[in-house]
């Protein structure tokens, strides 16, 4: 998960017992885990809402010019949408 080896991770938890102690240990641990939980879930919410928007984008019922065409030449025409014909 965050690149470490089992001996890296016993060393930070005795490190942590001898500064925190064995009663404040599982309360760090609480807080910890609320605190991933909370950012998981704005996470996914997050994901959700960028989801959402790109799922119900209005189509557009008009299409560009070609490059090729002369009207193509002139700025103002070139981004203005022309309607498809069917």
């Amino acid at each position: 998960m965050f690149n470490m080896n089992p001996v890296e991770m016993i060393i930070i938890g005795v490190i942590a017992l001898v500064v925190v102690g064995p009663r404040g240990l599982p309360e760090i641990g609480r807080m910890v885990g609320k605190w991933m939980r909370t950012f998981r879930e704005a996470a996914d919410e997050m994901k959700r809402g960028l989801n959402f928007e790109e799922d119900y984008r209005p189509t557009s019922t008009y299409k560009r010019l070609p490059p090729s065409t002369p009207a193509a030449d002139t700025p103002a025409t070139a981004t203005e949408p022309v309607p498809v014909r069917r």
